[in-house]
């Protein structure tokens, strides 16, 4: 939407058919912002250096930021924006709900990560090694594998995706729900499955321009022969937040989540709650 709107057809307005709840429909009309700047970035100055380089981090902290809490019963909940290089981070995140007796993974906007990450994560809710997939190559094919790690979660586990989980997350869910029976709450994901490499490259000699090439060379293969790509992951219990939920800041997918989890800890769970849960069971 950036390069249609920035370049291919900038707008000076658009009009907007817009509806709060059960509002009558209403026109809107956004006016563009326009900033002179020059179309070719010089990164010999400093101040068009950075411009391109802060391009790509506009996004809030709220949204970088990981999150981990302990609700009523013995519910861990544990936030996975993406798979990152480090491991050991997350096993930090593990550590934060470590006496948990039932765990919620959330994935919701994870687009995927590192492989080795995903393995060592995945470990804290195995009891024996599990080969999670298989890596379909032109040549050859690799099992990806993980070993139970401390602390190892036993108890059930509840996890969240959305349309916006890919790669890693979708391996995550699909795998613990088929092999394990792990609850998935929410909406398809992505179904983009493909395991890739990045090549970095540069360009210039006393002026270096950095950049990279993002290749795919394997299709992902669960072991019961089940793929992801193009298909995305199906929820056990499908849960889209509606518009008011979303201006009024409530997580109800969450809150489905947290029943589930308590339903399956045979803990007690509101007469709302109950109702819900029916109404969304596929």
């Amino acid at each position: 939407m950036l390069l249609y709107y920035r370049v291919l057809h900038p707008l000076p307005s658009w009009e907007l058919v817009v509806q709060t709840g059960d509002d009558q429909p209403r026109t809107v009309r956004l006016n563009a912002k326009r900033e002179d700047k020059p179309i070719v970035l010089d990164i010999d100055r400093l101040s068009d250096f950075w411009d391109i380089i802060l391009e790509d981090q506009s996004e809030s902290e709220e949204e970088r930021t990981y999150h981990t809490a302990n609700f009523d019963g013995g519910i861990g909940y544990i936030q996975v924006r993406e798979f990152p290089v480090n491991a050991s981070f997350l096993d930090g995140l593990a550590d934060n709900v470590k006496d948990s007796k039932a765990v919620i993974v959330d994935l919701r906007g994870c687009p995927g990560g590192a492989v080795d990450t995903l393995k060592s994560f995945s470990g804290h809710f195995l009891a024996e090694t599990a080969v999670m997939h298989k890596m379909v190559e032109r040549k050859k094919i690799e099992e990806i594998t993980a070993k139970p790690k401390k602390p190892n979660f036993s108890g059930p586990l509840v996890i969240m995706i959305d349309s916006r989980t890919g790669s890693a997350g979708e391996a995550f869910a699909r795998f613990f729900q088929s092999a394990k029976g792990a609850l998935v709450v929410g909406d398809a994901s992505l179904g983009r499955l493909m395991t890739s490499l990045y090549y970095s490259e540069e360009f210039g000699a006393e002026k270096i321009v950095y950049y990279g090439v993002q290749i795919s060379i394997a299709k992902v293969v669960l072991p019961n022969g089940d793929e992801v790509e193009g298909k995305g992951v199906a929820p056990n219990v499908i849960c889209n937040p509606t518009g008011k939920d979303m201006r009024e800041g409530r997580d109800v997918c969450l809150d489905a989540a947290v029943a589930r989890a308590r339903e399956a800890l045979h803990l007690p769970v509101s007469e709302k709650k109950l109702a819900e849960m029916e109404s969304s069971k596929n």
